[in-house]
């Protein structure tokens, strides 16, 4: 595959529609084979319980009107997924210094990304990330918040760049409101 930027996307909403999509961008190996995006949403979150992390999702996807995410499309093909909903949805992200209210409804959050092998680095995450700055403001949200990891220390990031990099929330408008270890806790008003 061509490693040149990717300037467009066709992204849309999590719907029952597109569950076979969303596995495809999964894939069946890593981190997020086996999350299916739950790590923040569930307390008890385990990532051998692969089947339950991906009926969760599903079942959220059934029953919730607030899609848990969007999926995003090159030519046709799923390439790449960003997780995003209130703040409230997302229990794991409390234990963060920064959290206030992490009940107020107009406090959203962008948790994951996951873009498929093959499609990394050509800038699929910053166009996932534009698309949810504009989906959790039609949707009402007043502000966005982020744990990206900073990658400016030199240390290879591992597996931990599912909650994006830095630089890309940055650029997109967000500012620093606190650390957590490597995680930087970022926010955007929306108003």
């Amino acid at each position: 595959m061509a490693t040149t930027p990717v300037t467009t996307l066709e992204i849309h909403p999590a719907d029952p529609g597109r569950i076979g999509d969303i596995a495809a961008v999964y894939g069946t190996r890593g981190g997020a084979a086996h999350c299916w995006c739950q790590y923040f949403t569930k307390p008890d979150w385990r990532f051998e319980e692969v089947d339950a992390n991906r009926e969760a999702l599903i079942g959220h996807i059934h029953r919730d009107p607030t899609p848990p995410g969007l999926i995003g499309y090159l030519d046709g093909e799923p390439v790449g997924w960003v997780a995003l909903g209130p703040r409230s949805s997302y229990p794991r992200l409390w234990r963060s210094p920064a959290d206030q209210s992490p009940e107020d409804p107009g406090l959203w959050a962008v948790t994951c990304f996951v873009i498929r092998v093959g499609y990394r680095r050509r800038g699929i995450a910053t166009l996932l990330l534009d698309a949810a700055i504009d989906e959790a403001r039609a949707r009402g949200a007043q502000r966005l918040f982020a744990r990206p990891i900073d990658t400016t220390d030199g240390k290879r990031p591992g597996a931990d760049l599912y909650t994006g990099i830095l630089s890309t929330f940055l650029a997109a408008g967000f500012t620093e409101i606190g650390r957590a270890r490597r995680a930087v806790l970022v926010e955007k008003p929306l108003s």
